[in-house]
């Protein structure tokens, strides 16, 4: 499941046929980009962060019968720009936590762990400099579907420059 932003520009430009392994949800064998790879990456390296989530990281989507807390994200949306000498792309990071409990306390504390990750976080990539990575939304509410479910929602703006 390769995840498209902004037709080929960012995905097409840092695939290369790598293979995330190990991510939570096992449908994932498939290829996905320098930036999915560098976004599990840094959830991977935050013990805090994989012990607040057991139901672990999926990329678009869990799996049915995921343990909970678990958080999804996907990357919706992509901009390429050029300048006369620098190559730019602007890609918008959607997280989703979902959480099963009658309050939405975890939910809050999940959302800590992950801000504190992502908030300014300078991923690394081996194709792109990190210029900048923004929260642009957060946002709590619950399932339409099962009311005990919570959601919390958080978007960054990453900035990235081809090397």
């Amino acid at each position: 499941m390769s995840v498209i932003v902004g037709g080929t520009n960012l995905i097409s430009s840092i695939t290369g046929g790598v293979f995330l392994t190990g991510l939570a949800d096992p449908d994932i064998g498939s290829e996905t980009s320098e930036l999915e790879q560098a976004i599990y990456s840094a959830f991977m390296n935050n013990a805090i962060l994989v012990a607040a989530a057991p139901g672990g990281l999926h990329n678009v989507q869990a799996q049915s019968g995921t343990s909970y807390p678990y958080v999804v994200f996907e990357l919706p949306t992509g901009l390429k720009s050029n300048s006369f000498s620098h190559e730019k792309e602007t890609v918008l990071i959607q997280f989703k936590i979902f959480t099963k409990t009658n309050s939405s306390v975890s939910l809050n504390e999940l959302r800590g762990n992950l801000i504190n990750v992502f908030d300014d976080n300078l991923l690394i990539l081996a194709s792109y400099d990190t210029i900048s990575m923004r929260r642009t939304v957060s946002v709590k509410t619950k399932d339409e579907l099962d009311e005990k479910v919570w959601i919390y929602m958080v978007s960054y703006r990453i900035e990235l420059e081809k090397k």
